[in-house]
């Protein structure tokens, strides 16, 4: 049987729309695939460095808000640096939650030394608070001694924290590359 130009071009044409329709196919299922992996790394990954972070600036807030109790020239503005350290703790207590709920195996273990420290920071803190209004010598004796040091450590538990947690966004972006 001989095939004419005519037929021999409708193949053509049919094999391209063919191929084209799988193309088309393989393109529509690996965006599916991409969104997943995407949504799965911004709940993840991203979501706990931003908490961490979140949790990073409410710390060096509330030092910041203690020593400005120490600095205020007056007891109105000393009062509004107590409330916001006051404040300040209930929103780093929310996010240490919300980060807490959310963080891997390791993640949790290092959020918990964090608490550790955390826990002994609030008495001592506390105690400032107390001070402050009596001996200003005696509270800043506290709040650039052992309070600073307790808050440097919590820094440095926190920069842990993040560094587990960009290991982990790094895995999920390569991840996500190879897919």
């Amino acid at each position: 049987m001989r095939i004419t130009v005519k037929l021999k071009l409708g193949l053509a044409f049919a094999a391209v729309i063919a191929l084209s329709t799988a193309t088309a196919a393989i393109g529509i299922s690996s965006l599916g695939s991409l969104n997943t992996t995407i949504d799965d790394l911004l709940a993840g990954p991203v979501q706990r460095v931003k908490l961490v972070n979140l949790v990073f600036t409410d710390l060096i807030a509330i030092s910041r808000a203690e020593r400005s109790v120490l600095a205020s020239p007056t007891p109105e503005m000393a009062k509004h640096y107590d409330d916001e350290i006051v404040d300040g703790r209930k929103v780093l207590r929310s996010h240490m939650d919300q980060l807490d709920a959310i963080a891997s195996g390791v993640g949790k273990q290092k959020l918990a030394v964090f608490k550790t420290t955390w826990e002994k920071y609030v008495p001592l803190q506390d105690k400032f608070r107390d001070l402050v209004t009596r001996d200003k010598a005696q509270a800043a004796e506290l709040s650039y001694g052992t309070l600073k040091g307790i808050v440097d450590d919590g820094k440095a538990e926190l920069g842990e924290i993040t560094d587990i947690n960009n290991q982990a966004m790094t895995q999920a972006q390569d991840g996500a590359r190879s897919e």
